[in-house]
């Protein structure tokens, strides 16, 4: 086996997730693959024709702009309660980072992973 530390092939600049967890954003695409259930359930199918395709991307425009009117409104969609709490914690754990050793703060990050 090589002992050789070779240069990663993705910078950890480009997957870290630590800056954004500290500002309470979101850490996963969770939100597109939603998104993306809910758009396939709309054309009804995997494999749909292309008409069929361009009336659920009108439909979904007319949700978007929906959705745009809503913000303007200032009524904003609010995250799962269970989902805000894990943020909030998750977001208090990053801000302590210094205070922690690395095993203590991974366990503590760890316990707020939920399948």
């Amino acid at each position: 086996m090589r002992r050789i530390r070779r240069t990663p092939k993705f910078q950890p600049k480009l997957w870290n997730l630590y800056e954004t967890a500290g500002q309470g954003l979101a850490s996963t695409n969770n939100g597109l693959e939603g998104w993306h259930n809910g758009f396939q359930k709309q054309v009804s199918g995997h494999h749909v024709s292309i008409w069929k395709m361009f009336e659920g991307l009108q439909r979904e425009v007319g949700l978007a702009k929906l959705k745009v009117a809503h913000v303007e409104a200032g009524k904003e969609e609010k995250q799962k309660l269970k989902w805000e709490k894990t943020t909030e914690n998750i977001k208090k754990k990053v801000e302590n980072y210094s205070n922690q050793d690395i095993i203590t703060y991974l366990k503590s990050l760890a316990y707020n992973i939920d399948f």
